[in-house]
């Protein structure tokens, strides 16, 4: 439309509302149009054209003109001419006169097209990625402590700092804008919860945060009412257990060597040995008669590898013999291999692979963070084994506030955390007193969330992409200088006093127990004794 006179503006004004500030407006106007716009709110993402059209109509200068906010000063930026063939200029003396003319920004992408009535020289990539100059806008951005990604600490670089703390701040240092932080009011990322919005995504939706600053999981649930800025960190979830030693096992590290069935088959065959032993003796001609209680000592004598005060002669009890030799051969042998491994370099990790072992396995408790995106992945993922787990969960007493009470949990309780893998490599690469297992789960982009349709997101994006596309975040991960352990490796550690401690009670009780039967056999006998003597 024209806009020449301040009727064509009291026109424009009742006409550029709603959702016609959207849509493409060429303004045709002479040099008084900055005074005739300036009554005009255009807005970050509006797509308004201002044609400056000469005295004589022979030549227009293109022009675009955008504001921050509604109390920010409008910014103009001149991308673009058309010039009439009455010029008498071609299109290669147009080419070159652009060439040569600096009024026009080299950030403006600008094409040139011979048209019907003159040669037209117009940007061609999209308005809002050469509106980076934010200067007088003012951000509230919401995150949450998430080291080293996300560190809040009030009145330091607007109470932001880690990984991306930086981003955040490089995009406020290119586009000008300044911001002021706060921790997320719930200390939760945001997740849906009896039909509402918790955590940071509340907070944007509310209006309280215009961006939240965090690795924000991109969901499509989250995604349908917040928009994204490019993923920046990408990782999958796996589950952390606290790994074994043999200080959980101090009543069990003798015996956890086999199983029980194996230790009841032992004692089976232990017994039918005694047995075997005693009719075998009881029935020789070459072999003293023994007792059951006897046959029973002198299986129990060899299977520990010692020799009885028993003469045994005759071919059928030598070859009892020979088969308790046997069996003890094999099972000190792999009792004792497994034993001097436990006692040297600690127990074996448990079997458990994937989250289906996790929950199969009774003795443990799982749980993830509460009011973050893995809420939604559990509540809408087909996997039968998944929402088994789902159904199972005590969400006030399973679910952790944040990954360091989690933690906490692991070494504390028999509990199983879904952990992101990239945090676990960062805060807990170097401790060996916590593994992963090898499953993953839910592989997830993050970034900043902000409103639907906001007009920022575009700008930022461009700059996210040239942080990126630079290496600067890379930079960034390198000055962590995260260190970490091969819990592997074989390691000797010193025995500690909670491991020898099963034996020593054992032999105490065994040392008691023979005082008592002592104190038993003497006063049986002397109760005899007396009996004989009357």
């Amino acid at each position: 439309m024209r806009l020449l006179t301040e009727v064509d503006l009291q026109v424009f004004q009742k006409l550029f509302v709603g959702v016609e500030t959207k849509e493409i407006w060429l303004i045709l106007s002479d040099e008084v149009f900055p005074e005739m716009l300036e009554p005009v709110f255009l807005p970050l993402d509006n797509k308004v054209t201002v044609a400056n059209m000469s005295a004589d109509g022979a030549r227009a200068w293109l022009w675009e003109s955008y504001q921050v906010s509604r109390t920010a000063a409008p910014r103009r930026l001149l991308v673009g001419r058309w010039t009439s063939y009455k010029e008498g200029l071609t299109l290669d003396q147009i080419k070159e006169d652009a060439s040569k003319d600096s009024r026009i920004p080299k950030a403006v992408d600008v094409g040139i097209r011979a048209m019907k009535f003159g040669i037209l020289e117009a940007p061609l990539d999209d308005p809002s990625l050469r509106r980076q100059d934010l200067t007088g806008l003012h951000l509230t951005c919401a995150t949450i402590q998430h080291p080293p990604f996300s560190i809040w600490e009030e009145g330091k670089n607007g109470g932001l700092k880690g990984i991306l703390g930086k981003v955040f701040y490089t995009l406020s240092e290119v586009t000008n804008f300044t911001y002021d932080c706060h921790e997320s009011l719930d200390k939760q990322w945001g997740a849906v919860v009896n039909g509402k919005w918790t955590g940071m995504i509340k907070e944007v939706l509310d209006g309280t945060a215009d961006v939240a600053v965090a690795a924000l999981s991109m969901t499509d649930q989250r995604y349908s009412v917040v928009d994204f800025l490019t993923g920046m960190i990408s990782s999958s979830f796996k589950i952390v257990m606290k790994r074994p030693s043999n200080s959980d096992y101090m009543w069990t590290v003798y015996t956890k060597q086999f199983e029980a069935g194996v230790w009841l088959i032992v004692i089976v065959v232990i017994v039918a040995l005694s047995v075997v032993l005693y009719l075998v003796l009881r029935y020789s001609s070459q072999d003293d008669d023994v007792s059951v209680s006897e046959s029973f000592f002198v299986i129990v004598v060899y299977i520990f590898g010692q020799s009885p005060e028993v003469n045994i002669t005759g071919l059928g009890g030598r070859l009892v013999v020979t088969t308790v030799l046997f069996l003890n051969v094999l099972l000190l042998g792999h009792y004792t291999s497994n034993l001097t491994s436990a006692l040297t370099v600690g127990p074996p990790l448990p079997p458990h692979r994937n989250l289906e072992d996790v929950y199969n396995d009774k003795s443990l408790t799982f749980g993830f963070v509460k009011g973050s995106a893995t809420v939604s992945n559990f509540q809408d993922s087909k996997s039968d084994v998944i929402q088994k787990v789902w159904k199972s969960i005590d969400v006030d007493n399973d679910l952790v506030i944040d990954y360091e009470e989690g933690m906490q949990r692991v070494y504390r309780d028999s509990y199983a955390l879904l952990m992101w893998e990239v945090y676990y490599e960062l805060n807990h690469g170097n401790d060996c007193g916590v593994f992963l297992l090898p499953a993953p789960y839910f592989p997830i982009h993050t970034s900043f969330a902000m409103r639907k349709a906001s007009p920022l997101v575009p700008i930022l994006n461009k700059i996210v992409l040239e942080i990126l596309s630079s290496g600067l975040l890379r930079k960034w991960w390198l000055e962590l200088n995260v260190k970490t352990n091969d819990c592997n490796q074989l390691e000797t550690a010193p025995i500690e006093i909670q491991t020898v401690l099963t034996p020593f009670l054992l032999l105490g009780v065994s040392l008691l127990l023979a005082f008592v039967f002592l104190a038993a056999e003497r006063w049986r006998s002397t109760r005899v004794r007396s009996v004989l003597v009357k």
